[in-house]
């Protein structure tokens, strides 16, 4: 693995969100390099790690000597499974929100072509259904019989 490239792609890929970044980096990291964030209750301790370990990612990765190189190859297993988990949860929420586009977009053209009602109403069930997906929430439907007016 090319640590130069991987320095570049993280720098691209944690930008200003650092503190975002650092802890699914630390998350994946098997060494003593970084501090374990995960159980940390107190605010400042958890705030003090977390800089501890920016500043050490950030250094591997920016500074050339030997030593931080050496920290840098250390950490490029964990920031590569990172990224890649980021990138997978993305292309996952990119691909709900396409779903429920073309469910509603479906319940809309039954709805525009006349389409029977039994095809409307199952199109907009499949519609309310990828949206509640997509927002990550559970729908239950509950069939109403329509009054007679």
């Amino acid at each position: 693995m090319d640590i130069k490239l991987l320095a570049v792609e993280l720098e691209s890929f944690a930008e200003r969100r650092w503190k975002a970044v650092v802890p699914l980096i630390t998350q994946h990291h098997c060494g003593d390099l970084l501090e374990v964030l995960d159980g940390i209750t107190d605010a400042d301790d958890y705030s003090r790690r977390l800089h501890n370990n920016t500043q050490r990612i950030q250094r591997a990765f920016r500074n050339d000597t030997a030593n931080y190189r050496q920290q840098a190859r250390e950490l490029a297993p964990a920031i590569r499974a990172a990224m890649d988990a980021e990138k997978a949860k993305r292309e996952d929420r990119y691909s709900r929100a396409a779903i429920a586009n073309k469910e509603c977009i479906e319940a809309t053209s039954a709805v525009l072509t006349g389409e029977p009602q039994e095809v409307v109403h199952q199109e907009t069930i499949e519609a309310i259904d990828a949206l509640a997906k997509l927002a990550g929430v559970k729908v239950h439907i509950i069939y109403a019989q329509q009054r007679a007016a």
